[in-house]
């Protein structure tokens, strides 16, 4: 039920605030959380959507919004329309000299009649790899697949995890 799901999001973080929005037309939009989480570490969490074929110059822009946030623990998610699976050599340049690492590894975009024509462009990019596990679930009619993540360091989040689902389930 609502009332299990709440609680598990109150336990695992908590007072979510909201440090930045961008919407640049025909290039990004961004929005960055910090997120006290329940261990009272603080987690940067940037999400984006960029639409397909923009400007050369969104990469640097992308970049240089980014940059601050990098300092610290980091997770850059959303729909970045490069296609990761071979990503254009700029991209990983940039990403590397953030420090940042897909974690999702798997296509998150099929097209049922052409299985060879998947792509991964709905990314998760930390600084901190180690820290997470994360996943691709497809369902979705849109053609977009779900991607998710967990901090492995809240210790209990799986077991809580569990119990939700099974309460909602």
């Amino acid at each position: 039920d609502g009332d299990s799901w709440l609680e598990f999001r109150r336990v695992l973080f908590r007072s979510p605030s909201v440090v930045s929005t961008k919407s640049v037309p025909k290039q990004l939009h961004l929005l960055v959380l910090h997120i006290k989480l329940s261990n009272n570490s603080l987690l940067t969490v940037a999400g984006c959507y960029q639409p397909s074929s923009p400007p050369a110059c969104t990469l640097n822009a992308l970049s240089s919004l980014l940059a601050p946030y990098t300092k610290s623990e980091f997770v850059l998610l959303g729909d970045l329309n490069w296609d990761m699976l071979k990503p254009p050599d700029q991209v990983l340049k940039q990403w590397d000299s953030l420090n940042l690492s897909q974690i999702i590894t798997n296509p998150t975009r099929y097209d049922s009649k052409h299985p060879e024509k998947a792509t991964l462009l709905d990314v998760i990019l930390t600084n901190n790899p180690d820290r997470y596990q994360s996943g691709v679930f497809c369902n979705d009619p849109s053609g977009h697949c779900f991607t998710a993540c967990a901090v492995m360091a809240i210790c209990c989040a799986a077991t809580m995890l569990h119990r939700c689902h099974a309460v909602l389930s």
